[in-house]
């Protein structure tokens, strides 16, 4: 009975942990973009994506250069996956917005 109190206990715990972490998700999900770049989740994703790629832009690999972290979709914004994001420098980030694309 107490080790099963304690089991409960501890599986109530969880649950409320991930209902808030659900909720936190669905509220960057809707924040207006420009809000969503400035809070932790977002800067510890971007900062995670440079790291992953050596801060080196994935078109012309630049680096010790400004680089911007490009959404490739948002449809999963506040939990992108890696591939939904890219690093770019801020020149090749031009040409993209410019163009649509990178060549």
């Amino acid at each position: 009975p107490v080790a099963s109190s304690a089991m409960d206990a501890a599986i109530d715990n969880h649950a409320q942990s991930l209902l808030r972490i659900a909720d936190r998700w669905e509220g960057l999900a809707s924040m207006p973009y420009r809000e969503y770049l400035k809070t932790p989740e977002w800067n510890d994703r971007r900062k995670r994506k440079l790291e992953a790629v050596g801060y080196a832009c994935q078109v012309c690999n630049a680096s010790g250069v400004q680089l911007d972290v490009h959404h490739r979709t948002y449809a999963r914004r506040g939990g992108e996956l890696d591939d939904d994001l890219t690093v770019l420098c801020h020149d090749c980030h031009g040409i993209f917005h410019a163009a649509g694309k990178v060549k």
